[in-house]
């Protein structure tokens, strides 16, 4: 999922005016966060909104479509994943329906499964027009990979 987003933000050239852009992230955010702040944090949001923006015209182009059932499937996920994390790992399929449906209720809770549902389907999709190259790497190989 990193790979495939990192390759596509590589990819993809997307202007933006950057110091519009952090006026309006400024303004829109009325005080809550001083000029200094968001000069700090600007990269990350950069990042992921040019995430949003590639994300969201694959969603278009391909005509996905997040849908009712595919919320219920994550939120459900999500519950079952919480409830794990106290060691429950059983719990009865009534207890995890109304449980994701006090998820999807909560605004926090539903855009965030929002998210994650929209970016399953355009990481889906891409997946199922790339084609991967396996390829063996040793122990050292692969931390250099990853620093």
């Amino acid at each position: 999922m990193l790979d495939a987003r990192k390759y596509l933000m590589d990819k993809t050239d997307i202007q933006i005016a950057e110091d519009f852009m952090k006026k309006w992230l400024f303004t829109a955010n009325e005080g809550k966060f001083k000029m200094e702040e968001i000069e700090k944090e600007f990269p990350l949001f950069l990042q992921d909104f040019r995430w949003q923006t590639i994300s969201r015209f694959i969603m278009k182009e391909q005509k996905l479509e997040v849908n009712k059932e595919n919320l219920m499937a994550q939120a459900r996920k999500l519950a079952a994943y919480q409830f794990s994390m106290y060691g429950i790992n059983n719990v009865p399929e009534e207890h995890l329906a109304k449980y994701a449906e006090n998820i999807l209720n909560s605004d926090k809770d539903s855009r965030r499964v929002y998210e994650k549902v929209e970016e399953d389907l355009v990481l889906g999709y891409v997946r199922s027009v790339v084609t991967l190259e396996n390829k063996s790497v040793s122990a050292d190989e692969l931390r250099k990979m990853n620093e």
